[in-house]
């Protein structure tokens, strides 16, 4: 249900004038914005499926958000993946849900940073990981946005 994902480069502090949809009186519904950061396919699927069960009682607009972190030897404006194969990716994953939803691809130099750079105070976050005895990095990465304040809940994989 995704539209044409929007590609950002980020070489400077960003925030919510870059990316209007993701502030609350974008829309006239005033919608809650979820936004669901890319960490891996079947993360993302069960972070999209909760954040799809969030919107449907919130009425909400979710935003999936995928970083693609670019090395300092090139270029900003032109990683080392295909931007298109990573889009065709994220549409497909989009498509799973009946769910409309808005795609932006963020070519950046730290994926971390231009996440909080992105978020507006007290967000709402959906992130999917797996279930270990251990720290994941998307808690470690949960555990500072709730640091900085926003709301973040995980879709914990079996």
């Amino acid at each position: 249900m995704a539209g044409e994902a929007e590609v950002l480069v980020v070489g400077r502090p960003l925030g919510w004038a870059t990316l209007p949809h993701l502030r609350p009186e974008a829309s006239h519904s005033s919608k809650l914005a979820v936004v669901v950061p890319f960490t891996d396919t079947y993360g993302t699927l069960a972070a999209m499926r909760m954040a799809g069960r969030l919107s449907q009682d919130l009425d909400a607009q979710i935003n999936l958000v995928a970083f693609q972190v670019v090395p300092y030897k090139l270029e900003l404006k032109r990683p080392a993946i295909a931007i298109a194969c990573l889009e065709e990716r994220l549409r497909a994953l989009a498509s799973d849900l009946a769910v409309p939803m808005h795609v932006d691809i963020i070519l950046c130099r730290d994926a971390r940073w231009a996440l909080q750079q992105l978020l507006m105070p007290h967000s709402l976050v959906v992130m999917g990981t797996r279930r270990r005895w251990w720290r994941t990095k998307e808690q470690r990465l949960a555990e500072r946005l709730r640091h900085d304040g926003h709301r973040v809940i995980l879709a914990c994989l079996q």
